[in-house]
């Protein structure tokens, strides 16, 4: 894959990180900030089941929390195109706007 075609599916706006994004809200319980602080390192994806650490949660308390099948899949559909073309490092944050975290304004503009 050429990395111009991977720059032009990484950044095109088909909705998938919004996707992802809700999946991730609805079905977890996080909070708008914890999901916005996200980074790939926090997910722990087995064959059948997730999980992701929040290290910054309500009193700076860290916690383990499990991913539905449905948020999972959300994130691969999501993540994929990028791993693909290398884009995204274990480092990385999940959710991006312009390489560099989201916003909680911009999460709570999301349509």
């Amino acid at each position: 894959m050429s990395m111009s075609s991977c720059t032009r599916r990484s950044h095109s706006h088909d909705g998938k990180g919004n996707a992802a994004m809700v999946q991730v809200l609805l079905q977890t319980g996080l909070r708008l900030d914890e999901c916005r602080q996200m980074m790939l390192s926090d997910l722990s994806v087995g064959e059948r089941s997730g999980r992701v650490i929040v290290h910054s949660g309500k009193g700076n308390q860290a916690r383990t929390v499990q991913l539905s099948a449905s948020a999972l899949l959300a994130l691969a559909v999501y993540l994929a195109p990028q791993w693909e073309c290398r884009e995204k490092t274990y480092r990385d944050p999940i959710y991006t706007q312009r390489s560099a975290h989201l916003t909680v304004r911009s999460i709570i503009s999301v349509e």
